[in-house]
């Protein structure tokens, strides 16, 4: 008896993978852990595991991989009064090197990514104080606005692809 070939869920990936960015999680998912191609490429040659929010370092110069950490830690001009220095310090390096090196662009977009999020989150924090819900939320809003920026440019600076958890990627 002749069987058509069903591939429509080959179709529905390969529309998935064209439409939507997945990212470097996402690849392999079907596939057991074992046998994931890119699990060799995330262990360093001292034995080093990398999370998934991290990625191997990049083979860049001390300027690019200080100007990646700029790029986190200008968000940090919020708490030196700069009103929304927390977006406009990333953005600002952000322009000024992402045509130089895609390190610096991935770092720069990254940062912008968390800072809108993050801004977000605050502002409905701040209207859900109101009701007393948003107090404990407004604290975990600072505290993460102090230190994931730091964490991320500390990685930036060892020269790592650093992914920012949890956040929407509205910059890509």
């Amino acid at each position: 008896m002749w069987h058509q070939k069903d591939d429509s869920s080959d179709q529905r990936m390969k529309w998935e993978n064209d439409h939507f960015d997945w990212g470097e999680e996402q690849k392999g998912k079907g596939q057991a852990d074992d046998q994931r191609s890119d699990d060799s490429e995330q262990v360093s040659a001292d034995g080093y595991v990398y999370s998934d929010y991290e990625r191997k370092p990049a083979e860049v110069d001390s300027q690019v991989r200080t100007l990646g950490m700029m790029c986190h830690l200008a968000a940090l001009s919020f708490y030196f009064g700069i009103p929304l220095g927390n977006i406009l310090g990333p953005l600002g390096l952000w322009i000024f090197g992402k045509n130089k090196t895609s390190f610096v662009d991935y770092h720069g977009k990254e940062s912008l990514n968390f800072q809108i999020c993050l801004t977000m989150y605050m502002v409905v924090s701040g209207i859900l104080a109101f009701v007393m819900i948003g107090f404990p939320m407004l604290a975990i809003g600072l505290l993460a606005s102090f230190v994931m920026p730091i964490i991320a440019g500390l990685k930036a600076n060892e020269g790592v692809y650093y992914r920012y958890p949890a956040i929407v990627r509205f910059i890509k």
